[in-house]
């Protein structure tokens, strides 16, 4: 129901050259050092539902809720866990939830809430604090067009031996219990797909 992509920024390499400035012929002398630099990897990756293996997940190959969602009536929602985490020797990276393009009615429907809980239920949604409200409400969901805030969540820089500390997120996606959408002939029986985008940037001093 939703796609994960790691976005990472290069910065360029090179060398620096240093030396002293010469005084006299005689007596002066000049020395010249140079230092090499490499472009710091910049990645996340994401485990999707606690079913699929740690991966990049990028665009073309998106991570997919494998669990079967059931059909939904208004008023029901249905949740899955992201768990989100720096690759090794990634500095820190700020995350934004890029919205998703509606299919049909349907998706056009939907809403949708994520907050950061290492639990993913109702009672831990709608029990967020503000603090932890990534997109939309704990009390009420978001068109699945909206985006978050750029860079809302932070994750953790890796280490040269170790990736970033974990950063659990949770997904509800809901079919509203209103007159529009009891009312509308077009949503019943009928399936969509939504792909959320998670955009990664480098957070050069982990903030």
């Amino acid at each position: 129901m939703q796609a994960l992509a790691a976005v990472g920024l290069l910065a360029g390499a090179g060398a620096v050259v240093v030396g002293s400035s010469e005084v006299v012929a005689a007596w002066g002398d000049r020395v010249s050092g140079s230092a090499e630099f490499t472009a710091a990897d910049v990645a996340f990756e994401s485990l999707v539902d606690g079913v699929e293996p740690w991966a990049l997940h990028a665009e073309d190959a998106p991570a997919v809720v494998n669990r079967a969602a059931p059909a939904m009536l208004p008023g029901t929602s249905v949740f899955w866990p992201v768990t989100l985490r720096t690759t090794t020797d990634s500095p820190a990276v700020g995350i934004t939830v890029v919205g998703a393009a509606p299919q049909n009615a349907l998706g056009s429907a939907l809403r949708y809430t994520v907050v950061r809980s290492a639990t993913c239920t109702a009672a831990a949604v709608s029990g967020a604090p503000p603090s932890d409200v990534v997109v939309g409400s704990a009390a009420a969901g978001v068109p699945v067009a909206t985006g978050s805030a750029e860079g809302v969540v932070l994750l953790p820089a890796g280490t040269p031996t170790a990736t970033g500390t974990t950063v659990p997120l949770c997904f509800r996606l809901t079919l509203p219990d209103t007159t529009a959408v009891w009312t509308d002939p077009s949503l019943p029986g009928s399936s969509t797909t939504v792909r959320w985008t998670l955009d990664g940037t480098a957070q050069p001093n982990g903030s």
